[in-house]
């Protein structure tokens, strides 16, 4: 956590992010690999069609970037 909220920091330091809370950011970036692995421990078994894992950090990715811009 240290290392992507030091990240943020710096990014927002040279202007290439908008001003947020680095560590909320950091947590913000890994949540969806959190859901992943709670997923598929507790919920992947009961679901009729496999959900798009891959589809889901592309688009957190592309929200998170766009939320971070300056």
């Amino acid at each position: 956590m240290a290392l992507l909220s030091s990240i943020v920091a710096r990014g927002i330091g040279r202007g290439e992010f908008r001003a947020v809370d680095p560590q909320h950011a950091a947590r913000l970036a890994i949540a969806p690999l959190l859901l992943i692995v709670s997923w598929r421990a507790s919920f992947a078994g009961q679901d009729a069609v496999p959900y798009d894992m891959e589809g889901l950090v592309e688009s957190h990715i592309d929200v998170l970037l766009r939320g971070l811009a300056p």
